[in-house]
């Protein structure tokens, strides 16, 4: 418990919102990593999950 508070202490004020988003949403670490403001629409409540981080630091668009 104790090392989790110390980790939560560590986060900066732009890190807690993606934090919220990948536990409250269920996407993948590359889904949240491959986000951009074009994937977000906030008139219709949604995120448009179309990229990913691939392990070699590309992103992958679509189905690729």
């Amino acid at each position: 418990m104790r090392g989790s508070a110390i980790t939560a202490q560590r986060l900066t004020n732009q890190q807690i919102p993606c934090l919220v988003l990948w536990l409250s949403t269920g996407l993948r670490n590359a889904e949240v990593i491959g986000l951009i403001w074009d994937c977000v629409r906030l008139d219709e409540g949604e995120l448009v999950i179309s990229k990913s981080l691939r392990r070699d630091g590309t992103i992958a668009c679509g189905s690729n």
